[in-house]
């Protein structure tokens, strides 16, 4: 009896180990994800006029959920300050 206990106990142990490990991953994989799209952001060419144009793509990608706050912040203030 105890020691079906004990393999219960650690069943349930091995499997809370596997959901923070896949956890863990699906986090890493996010952020690679974001480290991808902040490299496309450093290449924003800015040799256009149209500035604003590209402010309002950018707004429109931080709606969709492509860019978040910060991506966003960090592209806007480089379009403008390479203008």
């Amino acid at each position: 009896m105890i020691i079906n206990v004990i393999y219960i106990l650690i069943v349930l142990i091995l499997v809370f180990v596997i959901f923070l490990s896949v956890r863990t991953i699906m986090k890493i994989r996010n952020n690679s994800t974001n480290i991808k799209k902040n490299k496309d952001i450093s290449k924003i060419d800015v040799t256009d006029d149209d500035i604003i144009l590209k402010l309002k793509e950018l707004k429109k990608l931080h709606q969709e959920g492509v860019l978040n706050k910060n991506e966003f912040k960090l592209a806007k203030e480089k379009l403008l300050k390479n203008k």
